[in-house]
């Protein structure tokens, strides 16, 4: 802690310092006097106006105010002398602050004299209008000289004044950075944006709103890098100010900075929707109607998702025109709504797309059941859906649908099935998509004749579904004991049993019908030799490769008896 002695050392040393200064200042001013004297001395275009204001005479100026607009040969007039000298009185003389408080600095600032406001500076720096004064066609109550230039783009009054009035407000909070920005002189924002960016005037509005509101394009580029995202005291930023006044161009050049397009394409119109904000909707469907995110939705579709009904419809005229109450109602999942317009159900948008499909993409399974019902077979949305590859649909129906079974024995244009399932129908018509889907919620269900969706897909040679089926039903045999593996087989597809030889290579028929049959048989008999090939081995140790070693031989298989007969069965050897 300092010493009360110590403390008033210090304090008498500052004392000192100022009086220094002060000195100093005093000086320099009386220096500035003399050689005011001097050159009125020496300079024959000086008035005796001009030398009574240089010398600080107030009554030889009273006597020759009759005189004050003259000007010497450096184009200086009797104010400026004056203001040199220092003599402020001399000053109020001369150009008198008015009823208003506009001081002759103001009145300098206003008309852009720059030598006037170069010698006003230290007389008149820092004082503000008592009144409203209208500058540029906005009234200011308590205005600066700094205001008044900037309002009217004088870039070097400015700059002499911006170290001494920067920062100050008027009555209502506005600044001289907000007065260059609504007028758009570029020269005077770039000057000010450093000292007086982020600042709010009472109702909470930067000079960008203010450019945002009087279209001041370039202004709004300068700025929106220092006040981009503020708001106002109601919430509102620049975007909102520009779109309020119609001003669409500014708009554009706002919204990549306030509240742009994120890289799921989702707009500031889309936003908007999604959270019911009807004024911003209204405001900015000019500048973005149509757009589509990366899902392919509008902002409609998005207030639609929403549950916002007005803005929706508010939306439709502008981006879903061809849209008809059954899609609006499937798009959201309204079933009663819906079932009143069953009749548009084979309708399209201006896209293609019907009540249905929209429902798919946007996963309403309740609309779907609703559009596309179980039939008396009991074949589901579900499995239609899996049958044509429908993957948005699929989607959609599973935790709806998921598991049922049909009724009986069908064949929905395919092998036949018992109580079959959509798994199987999609793995026979080798939907893979569709497969990779329902193998969560369907794999390893059999239907009645204990066939799994595996069997179906490798009897016609999908080899990608099988290999989505595999890990959950392979080692699986059906009521007569056949598998995935000798369907397969049978039909020579050799990618397939490269797959599955492993797993179930040596099963065996139940021999219902006759002998017991392994997967090496039904290749042989179809003369599917790379089959044969690759069985051979697995199964050379089972007596039914003697069978088909007899079918080849009568076929005339060559290759494939040449194959079979190489191998030595342990029971063959004696």
């Amino acid at each position: 802690n300092v010493s009360l002695e110590e403390g008033l050392q210090i304090q008498s040393k500052e004392i000192n310092s100022l009086r220094d200064t002060v000195a100093t200042q005093a000086a320099e001013l009386n220096f500035l006097r003399e050689s005011l004297k001097k050159l009125a001395a020496q300079d024959p275009s000086w008035t005796p106006l001009m030398r009574a204001a240089a010398a600080g005479d107030d009554r030889a100026v009273r006597r020759h105010l009759s005189k004050a607009g003259k000007k010497d040969n450096r184009k200086d007039i009797a104010l400026v002398l004056a203001a040199r000298a220092g003599h402020e009185d001399i000053v109020e003389l001369l150009d008198p602050t008015d009823e208003r408080g506009v001081t002759a600095l103001m009145q300098a600032a206003e008309r852009g004299d720059v030598e006037a406001v170069r010698a006003l500076v230290p007389l008149q720096k820092g004082k503000q209008t008592s009144k409203e004064v209208n500058i540029s066609g906005v009234w200011i109550s308590k205005g600066t000289a700094l205001m008044m230039a900037a309002a009217h783009g004088h870039a070097e009054a400015v700059k002499l004044l911006l170290n001494r009035e920067a920062g100050m407000q008027d009555a209502n909070g506005q600044t001289a950075l907000m007065c260059a920005a609504r007028e758009s002189y570029l020269e005077c924002v770039k000057l000010l944006v450093e000292k007086e960016s982020g600042m709010k005037d009472d109702v909470g509005m930067t000079a960008l709103m203010h450019a945002a509101e009087r279209i001041s394009i370039d202004a709004l580029r300068i700025l929106l890098e220092y006040e981009k995202g503020m708001k106002d005291n109601q919430d509102h930023n620049a975007l909102y100010h520009a779109l309020k006044n119609g001003h669409t161009e500014a708009a554009k050049v706002i919204v990549p900075h306030e509240d742009p397009t994120d890289e799921n394409g989702i707009t500031a119109l889309m936003r908007a929707a999604a959270r019911g904000d009807t004024e911003m909707v209204e405001l900015l469907v000019p500048l973005q109607k149509g757009a589509k995110d990366k899902d392919g939705s509008t902002a409609f579709m998005h207030a639609l998702k929403n549950k916002h009904t007005d803005i929706a419809l508010l939306l439709r005229e502008y981006e879903a025109p061809s849209w008809t109450p059954l899609m609006c109602a499937a798009f959201i999942g309204d079933v009663w709504t819906a079932r009143r317009h069953l009749s548009d159900r084979d309708k399209k948008n201006s896209d293609g797309d019907t009540a249905y499909t929209l429902a798919a993409k946007i996963g309403q399974g309740a609309i779907l059941e609703l559009l596309d019902p179980t039939d008396e077979r009991g074949v589901t949305a579900l499995m239609r859906a899996a049958e044509r590859g429908d993957v948005e649909a699929v989607r959609a129906l599973i935790l709806l649908q998921g598991g049922e079974r049909m009724r009986g024995d069908n064949c929905m244009n395919g092998p036949y099935m018992l109580e079959g399932i959509a798994l199987m129908i999609a793995a026979d018509r080798g939907h893979t998509e569709v497969v990779r889907l329902l193998v969560e919620y369907e794999g390893g269900m059999r239907d009645n004749y204990d066939n799994t969706a595996l069997m179906f897909a490798a009897d016609k040679g999908h080899t990608e579904c099988v290999k989505l089926l595999i890990e959950k039903e392979s080692g699986v045999q059906n009521e007569t004991g056949w598998t995935a593996l000798m369907n397969a087989a049978r039909n020579g597809h050799t990618e397939i049993v490269k797959l599955l030889v492993e797993k179930e290579g040596g099963m065996q028929t139940a021999g219902i019908w006759g002998s017991s049959e392994t997967a090496l048989v039904m290749a042989a008999r179809g003369g599917h030799t790379e089959c044969v090939k690759l069985l051979a081995e697995k199964e050379k140790e089972i007596s039914t490769v003697i069978a088909a070693l007899d079918i080849a031989k009568e076929k005339g298989y060559i290759e494939i008896v040449s194959i079979l007969s190489g191998l030595r069965p342990h029971f063959l050897v004696h």
